[in-house]
């Protein structure tokens, strides 16, 4: 469960890996004949009793960093993984943080990593906590949220990620509907 893959000289939340460091986790899971992939393909091994072997990997929030540090590097080795995008912030910057403010993927670079593999899954429509919100509000950040993505890329988008793993009842309803 990755976010962030660049050098940060600030990262308060502690979400960034550097490249360097990267590359040997990937490199370790390769060397151990250990296969990334999306949540999407080891979910439909796991229902066939085939999931020995592979790992899931997933990229929250769609760092531009994603597209140009992680992409290659998980292509080298074979692997896939799923990212989830914030919908309605995609081409803008992380505003959910106070600081430090770094670049989300427009929508080009979206379809670039899903044309190279990648699952693409959805991390809400704005990257609200979930936990309390509105039946109007929850629509907004779960169905319309994956809606939107589904659109860019003019197929069905499933995967979903909580922001800040925030759920009750009703967003996980929200979620499964």
């Amino acid at each position: 469960m990755y976010h962030n893959v660049e050098h940060a000289p600030q990262d308060p939340y502690n979400l960034c890996v550097t490249p360097s460091r990267f590359a040997e986790q990937m490199t370790w899971l390769a060397e151990r004949g250990l296969r990334g992939v999306s949540i999407d393909f080891l979910v439909a091994a796991m229902r066939t009793g085939s999931e020995r072997g592979l790992v899931g990997l997933t990229f929250d929030d769609g760092y531009v960093s994603v597209l140009e540090n992680v992409a290659p590097e998980l292509i080298r080795h074979n692997f896939t993984a799923t990212m989830f995008i914030v919908s309605d912030l995609i081409g803008r910057t992380n505003v959910w943080d106070v600081e430090p403010e770094w670049p989300l993927m427009s929508a080009q670079q979206v379809m670039e990593v899903a044309a190279a593999g990648m699952e693409i899954g959805s991390h809400g429509a704005t990257h609200t906590r979930l936990s309390g919100l509105d039946a109007h509000q929850l629509r907004t950040e779960t169905h319309d949220s994956r809606s939107k993505l589904g659109d860019l890329l003019g197929r069905p988008v499933r995967g979903f990620a909580y922001p800040y793993s925030s759920m009750d009842a009703a967003a996980r309803r929200s979620v499964q509907d």
